[in-house]
């Protein structure tokens, strides 16, 4: 697909997908699938790769100044419950937490828990990072110019 130029480069937004200037790309689960929401008439697919994805958490961070610091962590506490990630996994997000039971109506509407068993985790942020500035590195070289961009 590379070789044929159908792989597209630049940032796949749902604007982009409407207008028919995507044919292929790749992006965050929990983006595509909203797009595959706002898209009914467009035939949109979307997938996990078989050979292997990335799993990298979510950060966040509660500012010690906040006007209300306490609400903030009321709610961190709400999106690592039950009912927290059960709304993450609705928006196409893989849940934080793994000993949760996602609902099969929402299986069914985002992906099957088994479409991630080859994705990799990240435990080590350095190792993380120099693994990305690699993967970029290898990107540019050698998968840029079959794009023809």
């Amino acid at each position: 697909m590379a070789k044929a130029g159908r792989i597209d480069s630049g940032d796949i937004l749902l604007a982009r997908i409407q207008a028919g200037e995507v044919e292929c790309g790749v992006s965050w689960s929990y983006n595509v699938l909203g797009y595959r929401v706002s898209t009914p008439n467009y035939n949109l697919t979307v997938g996990i790769p078989t050979d292997g994805a990335l799993l990298v958490g979510y950060a966040s961070v509660i500012n010690k100044n906040a006007d209300s610091p306490f609400a903030a962590a009321l709610a961190r506490e709400f999106i690592f419950s039950d009912e927290g990630q059960i709304n993450l996994a609705k928006s196409g997000a893989v849940p934080t937490r793994t000993d949760v039971t996602i609902p099969q109506e929402v299986i069914a509407k985002t992906f099957d828990p088994s479409t991630y068993a080859n994705a990799v985790g990240i435990s080590d942020a350095a190792h993380y990072g120099a693994a990305c500035a690699e993967i970029s590195e290898w990107w540019a070289e050698n998968i840029i110019p079959l794009l023809g961009n």
